[in-house]
């Protein structure tokens, strides 16, 4: 008898584990074997119920993830005008859906949904953060009575990475937000304090039915004429003639070739004090080409500045990813500058090429970076590695070796190595780092000013996690 109610106990734990199989269907499906619930209070994080029914089904349309939700509203439920893409805007409640297409990279891919519109998208990687560069073409339709908001979002599957054969094991994690309460719910309970447990404790989601690639080629040229309102005439020059190129042949690589790249859309860089100071100014990139897939590649700046690359007559970037493993290629061949008879900026090719590799409790990346112009040679190779040797406890290093060869000069190698030791349990940080720069380490393809240098630094931070709930502005 024991053993028959043990054995019972068994059958009805993995019945209860098992993966909701999302149904494939061109209308609505709303039945109990696809329907999520159960929202829980993370903000603030006591596990709370919600009061306030919310449930959500899942189906799929074609190549597209269909989540239906019913959530039934009160007095408090916030609304606002239609909001810009990713900008926060006036506030209201929201509701959110998470889409983990690959468990074992840690990444989740995040979509805001709220009542009178506004697309609000990014992705979500292992730092909690979410970063709202990456958009994708996903859509929903929204309306709402007094006591009832009905929403139905729509995600474009074949933009997002994932395994290419079916069944496609993922992971879920929906969300609702109460904008006059600053109330966070979550299901199931997932809060950014779990740290990479956070993507594996979403709802197990199975879809059975294929998604079909999409090359999904855009051309966009860009001609920009010149108009003088004095002498009332207008002028054409080349350099202002270009085209930007982007497809996807399949769910892991996204590649993207521009000729002449336009960066007129680029936002101005802050205001800097540069006076009186020692190295050249920094500013971080804000070009969308360069920062996009940027966490694809295994840089810093002090070996890869992308604003060393002025105006490029030539650029290209490719990036693709498996299970565990993200790789990235980019080039771009600068143009040559003059002032005056002066060269200000040189025609230097810049390449980067990268790997990485991402686990629970291990990482590690290479990465080769070349800057190459006639007569001239500047190659850096990068290894590092990042590892949670015991609860809380992390250790990591970088090793990377420099080679400069340039006419009528000796060749120079050099090396520079990073290492640290870090006990994070939070909110808590201590971290001891080791820095070293032989005095022939040059990489001239980064924001790098100070060799021969030797260092050991202890920082002591104390830092609450990172709230899980949409920025009031």
């Amino acid at each position: 008898m024991k053993r028959l109610c043990f054995l019972i106990a068994v059958i009805l734990l993995l019945s209860s584990l098992s993966a909701i199989v999302v149904p494939f269907s061109d209308v609505p499906v709303i039945t109990d074997a696809n329907m999520l619930g159960s929202f829980e209070r993370i903000t603030p994080e006591d596990g709370k119920g919600e009061n306030l029914m919310t449930k959500a089904w899942l189906w799929q349309d074609g190549n597209d993830l269909v989540v239906y939700f019913e959530a039934e509203i009160d007095d408090t439920f916030q609304t606002s005008a239609a909001k810009m893409r990713d900008r926060s805007g006036d506030s209201s409640d929201y509701l959110r859906v998470q889409l983990i297409t690959q468990p074992d990279s840690y990444f989740a891919y995040y979509f805001l949904c709220f009542p009178d519109g506004g697309l609000y998208d990014g992705t979500r990687g292992k730092n909690m953060s979410v970063d709202y560069s990456w958009d994708c073409g996903y859509s929903y339709t929204s309306n709402y009575t007094d006591t009832l908001w009905k929403l139905t979002v729509r995600i474009p599957l074949a933009e997002l990475r994932f395994a290419k054969e079916p069944p496609y094991d993922w992971k879920i994690i929906l969300g609702r937000y109460h904008y006059q309460k600053n109330e966070m719910f979550s299901s199931p309970y997932a809060v950014s304090s779990m740290g990479n447990d956070y993507f594996t404790t979403g709802t197990d989601i199975r879809l059975e039915h294929r998604v079909s690639r999409q090359l999904d080629i855009k051309f966009k040229p860009y001609l920009v004429r010149s108009y003088d309102l004095m002498a009332k005439s207008s002028s054409f020059d080349p350099d202002n003639l270009g085209l930007d190129i982007s497809l996807n042949p399949s769910q892991h690589t996204r590649i993207k070739v521009s000729l002449n790249p336009d960066y007129s859309d680029a936002p101005p860089d802050y205001a800097s004090d540069d006076y009186n100071q020692k190295d050249p100014p920094y500013y971080a990139e804000n070009r969308y080409f360069f920062s996009e897939d940027i966490e694809a590649f295994v840089v810093n700046d002090d070996i890869f500045y992308s604003r060393n690359i002025a105006k490029p007559s030539l650029a290209f970037k490719a990036t693709g990813s498996g299970n565990t493993t993200t790789w990235g290629v980019l080039g771009a061949l600068d143009q040559k500058i003059t002032d005056d008879g002066d060269v200000i900026n040189n025609d230097d090719y810049f390449q980067l090429l990268s790997l990485r590799n991402d686990r629970a409790k291990l990482t590690w990346g290479s990465s080769l970076v070349s800057r190459i112009n006639d007569g001239y040679y500047n190659q850096v190779a990068l290894a590092s590695i990042r590892s949670e040797f015991a609860k809380d406890w992390w250790a990591g290093g970088e090793l990377a070796g420099s080679y400069h060869n340039q006419k009528a000069s000796d060749p120079m190698w050099g090396y520079g190595a990073d290492a640290y030791l870090s006990y994070q349990p939070q909110p808590f940080n201590a971290t001891l780092y080791y820095i070293h720069r032989s005095a022939d380490y040059n990489p001239e393809a980064g924001y790098f000013y100070n060799p021969d240098q030797q260092s050991v630094t202890l920082n002591l931070m104390l830092q609450p996690p990172e709230k899980d709930s949409y920025l009031r502005s």
